[in-house]
């Protein structure tokens, strides 16, 4: 028999995953599931069964007392409770049960709500106990549900999942294989690129811009990649735009089209494909920190105190949004809305249709250098080293990103993976995983200088830096 363990060194346990669940659950009241957030009070009991502490009834008893009082707004657990102590009860009467075995005895029905909450690594550790678990592992409902968490689509068979799951650890604890561009003789001070798509847009302090396109067949091939240079068959510099008399600050892809920003006050709208330059925007008295758009409008941020909405068929300037001395930062549109940061510190969402302020997120004591939005979840990047999560409901810091040492500079977000990652003047990259927001899951550091701009898809990653150069970092485990 195992050596029992003091029970309130147990209870100390089960109070410090309390606090440790409860925090989860500020997150996912927000953004993410919130009943798995509350669910996870259940995992601590399956611990105590994995490491057998021979716990009486009313020791047991007390432990269902304080889950009860920490998830009172958990029904479901109410609902349990009964049929928890009723199984439990019969199962603590015999101290040399072996754990295994007390996991067995319990109802199907609440073994399967365990094991629908818990990690694969921790499926896969707890299948061995026994055959009846063994075999309740292996039911496809708890692939579905864990793979719907996980990435918000259903995987029923277990090894298209761990196939998946294998690629989406390699972010968190691999060192992936890094790839360098060189082409520009100034600082990388923007990308674009659009998931899917075998081409990404850089933009630079030399007054260009370039398309780059990118061989995914050979990217996977590890040596391939740490032999190319500027031009090889895995990745080819293919068209360079050149016409804008300043700094290259932002850059996005239209339909058929790329369109620019730049410190001599001008917008540019290239054709794609040959690298001309169509139309020439003016209308700002500012240098132009950022560019978003979409088929139908532009939206331009300033360093004048504004941004402007424009048509893209006709190139007019629709709406002017002035601002009271403070320069627009960064920008991103979600039409009807946009998401602007400031150098005031704010994060104003405003509703283009009637050209009115919706919200403003107050939190950041510095500048904010790059914002991201999908629904009510926004994100900002700050000259205060921090980056934060707002609800956008109610104008409200739900989770902070510390990590960085310096400014945050470029931020960049997957719904389906809950996956950020943060670009710094401190020379690094950060990944957080939004479902672990207690530390950064990995740490990507190869710049020799502060890295301005970064976006991301399932498998790799592309960064720009003031050293010149563009960075593909490959995570792709095929």
């Amino acid at each position: 028999m195992q050596p029992q363990r003091d029970f309130q060194e147990l209870l100390k346990t089960q109070c410090n995953l309390t606090d440790l669940y409860r925090n989860q659950l500020q997150l996912t009241t927000y953004e993410l599931q919130k009943s798995r957030g509350t669910i996870q009070h259940l995992r601590a009991i399956l611990i105590s069964f994995q490491s057998d502490f021979n716990l009486k009834s009313d020791q047991m008893s007390t432990i269902l007392q304080f889950l009860q009082k920490s998830c009172d707004d958990d029904t479901r657990l109410a609902n349990l409770e009964e049929n928890f102590r009723k199984s439990l009860s019969a199962v603590y009467q015999s101290s040399y049960t072996p754990a295994n075995t007390k996991l067995a005895l319990l109802p199907s029905d609440v073994i399967y709500l365990i094991l629908d909450y818990l990690e694969p690594k921790e499926l896969t550790i707890i299948s061995y106990t026994c055959k009846e678990i063994y075999s309740m592992c292996k039911n496809t409902k708890i692939w579905k549900s864990l793979s719907k968490y996980l990435w918000k689509n259903e995987i029923e068979n277990k090894n298209e999942f761990m196939k998946k799951y294998a690629q989406e650890m390699a972010w968190y604890h691999t060192r992936p294989s890094v790839s360098t561009l060189i082409g520009h003789t100034g600082s990388v001070t923007c990308l674009a690129y659009n998931p899917g798509t075998p081409y990404f847009i850089s933009g630079s302090d030399d007054c260009s811009l370039s398309m780059w396109e990118i061989d995914e067949t050979h990217l996977k091939d590890q040596e391939i990649v740490k032999q190319h240079h500027v031009q090889t068959k895995t990745i080819t510099k293919k068209v360079c735009y050149y016409g804008h008399g300043g700094p290259v600050w932002s850059c996005c892809i239209g339909n058929n089209s790329l369109i620019s920003g730049s410190c001599d006050k001008t917008i540019k709208v290239w054709n794609l494909g040959t690298g001309r330059c169509e139309f020439t925007i003016r209308g700002h008295t500012g240098w132009i920190s950022s560019i978003d758009c979409n088929d139908q409008i532009i939206v331009s941020g300033s360093w004048d105190s504004s941004f402007k909405v424009w048509d893209q068929a006709t190139k007019h300037c629709l709406t002017t949004i002035n601002y009271d001395n403070d320069s627009v930062y960064c920008l991103q549109l979600s039409q009807p809305q946009v998401l602007i940061g400031l150098k005031s510190h704010s994060v104003d969402l405003w509703d283009l249709t009637t050209s009115q302020k919706i919200i403003s997120c107050i939190g950041h004591y510095k500048g904010i250098n790059a914002v991201k939005m999908y629904n009510h979840t926004a994100f900002s990047g700050s000259s205060d080293t921090l980056a934060k999560m707002w609800d956008l409901r109610i104008g409200e810091c739900v989770v902070n990103l510390p990590g960085h040492s310096s400014n945050v500079m470029s931020l960049d977000y997957s719904f389906e993976s809950y996956r950020v990652v943060s670009a710094s003047y401190d020379k690094t990259i950060r990944i957080w995983d939004l479902r672990k927001t207690n530390s950064t899951r990995n740490i990507l550091r190869g710049h020799s200088e502060p890295v301005f701009s970064v976006k991301f898809d399932d498998h790799k990653l592309i960064s720009g830096s003031m050293d010149q150069s563009i960075k593909i970092w490959n995570f792709n485990t095929v």
